[in-house]
């Protein structure tokens, strides 16, 4: 019987060796997310960043050896139509990315219809609403639901502040001028008074004039949902001496607060989640070991960590497609999450309630609890 060569059964070695390592290494698949990184919006896109990054992080220490892993292609929307439009394109078209996640209602509305195009599954991160529906079946929306930030502020001014007559201001942006139009819609059916309802450029800076029109009105209440150029809104609101209530709706936070100290005190703000809840609390904790700090915007992390893990649980559950992670979305059904139970419907939204919040010394305190 002929002898095999020794270096033969070495080469064999080696090759079985060879492969039962590269049957173990895992697959690694990409969450794509589009976010406001720069711009006036900046703080607040960083902190979804950061959600992403945690979420990826979650993902990949609860796999096994051999588990699907997951890495994450960020593009910079920069709050703008025309960049968002670009990013969703980068997204779309690149075969490794089976989800993504982007920041608002702006951002989706530019690259909803690539998303649909490439089929890509994407999670909207600060709205949802029956237009953002409409879009198609691939995007998803786990925000605040936007007719009911409208809806709740009309409510609670009419019947917590007992407001007759109220002025809106908004900004001319998507998510400004939708929630406003909810409240001036329920504020009327419930039989208030809308004295005025302005809008605002982004690009404005000196709202004095308007202020003075809304002042010489003498409402109840004043609904601000003022979406750009914040600061120097309030800060000349204070100096005109507006003291009617001031009512917004979600965008309000800490960079706000630090900037403007007491400008904002009183303020009252719809927004939705429970900052105290024990999931969130989970993820603080996660989030403290990997940063080294507390979360300075604790929903929107919440809402991107949520996000991004709900797409990495959908793609290890069968085969990492996209068709695969948009059959796992439309299934979810009360996920306990950082930001709240989820629950997506048969049109891709997840609404969940939103409540009444008031500035005291610089933070946002629940108005009934």
């Amino acid at each position: 019987m002929k002898r095999v060569p020794t270096f033969i059964i070495l080469c064999i070695l080696c090759l079985s060796c060879r492969g039962v390592l590269f049957a173990q290494e895992p697959a690694t698949v990409k969450i794509g997310a589009l976010l406001h990184l720069t711009g006036e919006f900046a703080m607040q896109g960083q902190a979804f960043r950061e959600g992403v990054e945690l979420a990826i992080d979650s993902l990949n220490s609860e796999g096994s050896a051999s588990s699907l892993q997951f890495a994450a292609q960020f593009e910079d929307s920069q709050y703008k139509p025309l960049q968002s439009h670009s990013g969703a394109k980068h997204l779309a078209n690149n075969p490794e990315v089976i989800g993504a996640v982007v920041t608002t209602m702006l951002e989706a509305k530019a690259g909803g219809k690539i998303f649909e195009q490439g089929k890509l599954p994407t999670i909207v991160l600060w709205d949802s609403s029956p237009e953002l529906e409409q879009i198609g079946d691939y995007l998803f929306g786990i925000g605040p639901w936007a007719p009911s930030s409208g809806t709740v502020a009309a409510d609670f001014a009419k019947s917590k502040l007992g407001a007759k007559s109220a002025v809106i201001i908004n900004t001319n942006t998507e998510w400004s001028v939708y929630v406003a139009d909810w409240f001036e819609r329920e504020f009327k059916k419930s039989g208030g008074n809308l004295l005025a309802h302005y809008a605002i450029d982004p690009s404005e800076t000196d709202f004095k004039t308007i202020l003075l029109k809304a002042r010489a009105l003498d409402p109840d209440v004043l609904y601000v949902p003022i979406d750009s150029n914040i600061l120097p809104f309030f800060k000349q609101a204070k100096q005109l001496n507006i003291t009617k209530p001031l009512l917004t709706s979600d965008i309000l936070d800490i960079e706000l607060f630090n900037e403007g100290g007491d400008l904002f005190e009183g303020v009252y703000q719809t927004m939705s989640g429970d900052p105290d809840s024990p999931q969130t609390k989970a993820m603080i904790e996660e989030y403290k070991k990997k940063f080294g700090r507390s979360p300075d915007f604790i929903m929107f992390t919440a809402w991107a960590y949520d996000a991004v893990r709900l797409i990495g649980l959908a793609a290890r559950n069968g085969e990492a497609s996209r068709e695969n992670v948009k059959k796992g979305l439309y299934a979810v059904s009360g996920y306990s999450g950082a930001s709240g139970a989820i629950t997506f419907n048969s049109a891709g939204s997840a609404p969940r309630p939103v409540t009444m919040y008031i500035v005291r010394s610089r933070a946002l305190v629940p108005v009934e609890r």
